[in-house]
């Protein structure tokens, strides 16, 4: 119903960019239809410390407009630690918060905040 649509998207990996042995990944995405078009823009970062640590970090900005003049917008960042304790036992966290807004000519300002947390361990059993 959306007719026909495009995406397409590009991708930057690199190997010690702010430390020894991290990852970081950037990517680009663009999408368009005949009743919308969407850009989308990510970060992340993984990095190891201290042997048994790792963090992962990220961050994700998006925007979505419609032809009926809505606009969607959308920003995630969050954080992830990792700790192995074994070969067979981890524990991680991770926290994050995400903002979304929406607004329009036929439709109402919205706008909305989430923060959120996990904490939990992984026991692998061979």
């Amino acid at each position: 119903s959306a007719g026909t649509s495009y995406a397409w998207s590009a991708q930057a990996i690199g190997n010690n960019l702010l430390w020894n042995n991290d990852l970081g990944i950037a990517n680009y995405s663009y999408s368009s239809s005949d009743t919308s078009k969407g850009h989308n823009l990510s970060f992340s970062q993984v990095a190891t410390f201290k042997e048994k640590w790792r963090a992962d970090t990220s961050l994700s900005l998006s925007r979505t407009s419609s032809n009926n003049d809505s606009l969607t917008t959308q920003v995630r960042p969050s954080l992830t630690l990792n700790y192995r304790k074994s070969d067979r036992l981890s524990f991680s966290g991770e926290g994050g918060v995400e903002y979304f807004h929406s607004s329009g000519a036929n439709s109402s300002d919205s706008k909305t905040f989430r923060k959120y947390f996990f904490l939990g361990y992984r026991w692998d059993f061979r």
